[in-house]
């Protein structure tokens, strides 16, 4: 664990460094940790749907509506025709299972 923390520490003009370390912090439960890694891949990389989509899941984890929806319509600015099962247009809402599957 630490491996990857100093990896994306030392290397940062990528965010795949620090995209791994929070799938890591992810794997453990460390859902908060991993945001805040994610956010610093996002500073690099802002137009990366995957971080955004993986941003999204913690958020949606945790319940935080509104900062999901933030997410997903930076995505659709990003890519128009991104389709999400996080996400139901038609009634605006939420849905309760996890994201698009990769």
């Amino acid at each position: 664990m630490n491996l990857y923390r100093d990896i994306a520490a030392k290397d940062k003009k990528s965010s795949e460094s620090t995209v791994r370390y929070a799938q890591a912090l992810m794997d453990l439960g460390m859902k908060k940790d991993a945001l805040k890694e994610l956010e610093k891949a996002l500073k690099i990389d802002p137009s990366n749907v995957s971080v955004r989509e993986a941003i999204a899941e913690i958020y949606q984890s945790l319940g935080n509506k509104k900062a999901v929806e933030k997410q997903l319509q930076e995505i659709k600015k990003i890519e128009p025709d991104y389709e999400s099962q996080m996400f139901d247009e038609e009634t605006g809402s939420i849905n309760q299972g996890k994201g698009k599957e990769k």
